[in-house]
């Protein structure tokens, strides 16, 4: 039987298929998820700012320049020492929920989380092959490692990425 395994803000799960991850409720920050078709295992971190203070966190994804690192260590740990693993990514949510403030540090930090997403799965090679970013509506998530779908909800409409 099937689990989900939810993840909060800050923080990141793995699972294998047939599981599923979830993130409810994601406004300006950034979903990440992370799998591999082959092996059909997946991770998904709840990313809240590009970058942050250096040290211990107990929420070791809260920053975008932590969480893919933290993200995908994890799921190296998970297949092992396996060649050639191949992951691809997915980014969801980076809403402007705030659309009523003008100031642009705080306009723009849903984007620059994105970027240092971005910028970090560079990094490791990994390419995203799909995001839903912006807007002005908070999503709730669904990821699937079987397949690599993930099923997004908003106030107004569910479909899939």
């Amino acid at each position: 039987m099937a689990t989900g395994h939810h993840v909060g803000i800050g923080q990141f799960a793995i699972a294998w298929a047939p599981d599923h991850l979830m993130a409810l409720g994601l406004g300006s920050c950034i979903g990440l998820f992370v799998w591999s078709d082959r092996w059909q295992v997946g991770g998904l971190a709840h990313i809240l700012l590009p970058a942050g203070p250096y040290g211990q966190d107990s929420m070791p994804c809260r920053y975008a320049d932590r969480a893919v690192d933290v993200l995908l260590e994890a799921l190296r740990q998970a297949v092992g020492s396996t060649p050639g693993v191949r992951w691809q990514a997915k980014l969801i949510g980076g809403a402007m929920m705030f659309h009523h403030i003008t100031h642009p540090v705080l306009r723009s930090i849903s984007q620059r989380t994105a970027e240092a997403v971005r910028m970090g799965l560079r990094r490791y090679h990994v390419r995203v092959v799909a995001e839903d970013l912006g807007g002005y509506h908070g999503r709730s998530v669904w990821a699937y490692p079987a397949t690599g779908a993930v099923r997004v909800r908003n106030h107004r409409a569910e479909y899939w990425l």
